[in-house]
C-alpha cells in the first residue's frame, strides 16, 4: 500500500543523509546545527546566525535546484512554450536575490570581500543550459506531461517517511512514473562522487517505493544521478532488493548512534554539550560555519 501523505509530528529526531554526515564529521558541529537552543554559553541568535550562513557552492546548487523546481511546477499548470531567454533572466535574478538577502561564509570569515553575481551566475547558467539540452528535459516536456499529476518535485515535507518504523527524511529532487516504473532524478552541480551519490540514491529509491506502494521491489524504480555542468553526464544506479535491505540496516544503525547522544530520545533532548567532542581534523574546521565558537577561526 502507498504510504500516508502526512505523519503526525513527534519531536524524536529523524535520520537523513545530511544529518548523519554532520554527526559523523564532527559531534560539536552536529550539536550546534541541531541542538543550539540548549547551549548555555552562547546566545541563540549567534548560533542561528552561523547556522544559516551559506556559501558560493551551496548557493549555486540551491539556485539550480530551485529554478528547475519552479520550471517543473510551472509545467504542471501550463504547457506554454518555454522562453529560454526569460528563463535564464529569471535564474540570474534569483542569484541576485540570494546574494542580497543571505549572509555568506566566504565574506563572514574574510575569504572574500564581497560576493558578486559573477561568483554565482556563470555556473548556474551552465548547469541550467545543461539541463535544458538534456534528453530528460525533452521527455518531460513531451511524454512525461501525461502523468504530471503524479510528479513529486522536492516535497515540502522534506521526503518524510519511515524506515522500519523510524523517522527518516529522503527529499528527492524529481520523482515521476514512466511506463510501468518510477524514475528518480537527482541533480548534481558540484564535483562527481559516484560512490557517495549512488549511496544516496538507494534512499531515494526507498522513498519512491514507499510512496507508491512498490516496496520492496527495487527493480520497479530507475534512479539516475544527473551531473549538470559543462560536461553533462548521468549515471544510472543499479539498485536491488539487497541494497534496500542494507539501506534499512544502515539507517537504523545510524539512527541508534545519534540516539545515543540524547538523554531523552522521545523528546529529542541532547546530552550536555561537553559530550559532543570537537573533531581533530582541522580541514573540517576550515569549512565549518561554527569554527569561531570553537576557537578555530
Amino acid at each position: 500500500m502507498p504510504e500516508q501523505s502526512k505523519y503526525k509530528f513527534t519531536p524524536v529526531l529523524g535520520w537523513s543523509v545530511s544529518r548523519y554526515d554532520i554527526f559523523k564529521r564532527c559531534k560539536r558541529q552536529y550539536y550546534y546545527q541541531y541542538y543550539g537552543k540548549y547551549d548555555r554559553d552562547i546566545s541563540q541568535s549567534k548560533i542561528n546566525f552561523l547556522k544559516y550562513l551559506t556559501s558560493v557552492p551551496l548557493e549555486i546548487g540551491n539556485v539550480v535546484h530551485d529554478v528547475i523546481a519552479v520550471l517543473l511546477n510551472r509545467l504542471k499548470k501550463t504547457q506554454e512554450q518555454l522562453d529560454v531567454e526569460k528563463f535564464m533572466d529569471f535564474s540570474r535574478r534569483e542569484c541576485e536575490k540570494q546574494i542580497e538577502k543571505k549572509k555568506f561564509f566566504e565574506t563572514y570569515y574574510r575569504l572574500k570581500e564581497k560576493i558578486l553575481i559573477t561568483d554565482l551566475y556563470p555556473k548556474v547558467e551552465t548547469c541550467l543550459k545543461s539541463f535544458l539540452s538534456s534528453s530528460w528535459k525533452s521527455w518531460v516536456f513531451s511524454e512525461g506531461l501525461k502523468n504530471s499529476d503524479k510528479w513529486i518535485i522536492e516535497p515540502g515535507d522534506f521526503g518524510e517517511t519511515r524506515v522500519n518504523g523510524l523517522k527518516a527524511y529522503l527529499k528527492v529532487d524529481f520523482l515521476f512514473p514512466k511506463d510501468s516504473k518510477l524514475v528518480v532524478l537527482d541533480w548534481k552541480t558540484g564535483k562527481k562522487d559516484s560512490d557517495k551519490h549512488e549511496n544516496q540514491l538507494v534512499g531515494y529509491v526507498y522513498y519512491a517505493m514507499m510512496k507508491f506502494g512498490f516496496y520492496p521491489h527495487a527493480d520497479k524504480v530507475d534512479a539516475y544521478i544527473i551531473y549538470l555542468g559543462e560536461e553533462y553526464d548521468e549515471i544510472k544506479a543499479a539498485i536491488n532488493e539487497y541494497d534496500v535491505s542494507r539501506f534499512e540496516d544502515k539507517a537504523m544503525e545510524e539512527t541508534e548512534a545519534m540516539y545515543a547522544y540524547c538523554k531523552d530520545v522521545e523528546q529529542n533532548i541532547p546530552l550536555d554539550k561537553t559530550e559532543f567532542k570537537m573533531t581533530d581534523n582541522m580541514n573540517i574546521c576550515r569549512f565549518c560555519n561554527y569554527r569561531e565558537l570553537c576557537g578555530r577561526d
